[in-house]
């Protein structure tokens, strides 16, 4: 069975209204539970991540060079585009060497855009350019198929 975001979120509310009235009623402030609960909140984010990165790569006749997926992690930061097609990377290979970072970090490893902006130093607007530019150029790939 899939992972229901829906249901993982209405489960999260239901069991932090208890948690809620057990903190105040032991005496917590409001910036502890804050605190508390964005730490838990991070924790539904980081499963749904991992629920969505967990999802088998769906193979026809057209991949099938490319059934076995490799674990990207594996290849690192700078050398994951060499695993792609060669059509495909020869249309990534002009883009500059901080927007694939960026790519990389947030669709492959997973990180959010302000976590990617804080490890290349660079702003959440530029990171969420760059990915909305490199998407176009991968979603018109898979058109030409």
């Amino acid at each position: 069975m899939g992972y229901n975001h829906a249901r993982e979120v209405k489960k999260f509310y239901k069991e932090w209204r208890v948690l809620l009235r057990y903190y105040r009623d032991h005496g917590m402030t409001y910036q502890e539970i804050l605190v508390l609960y964005k730490f838990d909140k991070a924790k539904l984010r980081a499963d749904r991540l991992y629920a969505l990165h967990c999802v088998g790569y769906r193979c026809d006749e057209r991949d099938s060079d490319y059934a076995v997926m490799p674990d990207f992690d594996t290849y690192g930061i700078n050398n994951w585009i060499d695993v792609l097609p060669d059509e495909l990377r020869q249309r990534l290979v002009g883009f500059p060497e901080v927007y694939l970072k960026a790519f990389y970090l947030c669709r492959v490893c997973g990180y959010l855009q302000d976590e990617a902006a804080v490890i290349l130093n660079k702003s959440q607007s530029n990171i969420s350019y760059w990915i909305v530019k490199i998407n176009k150029v991968l979603k018109e790939y898979r058109k030409s198929w």
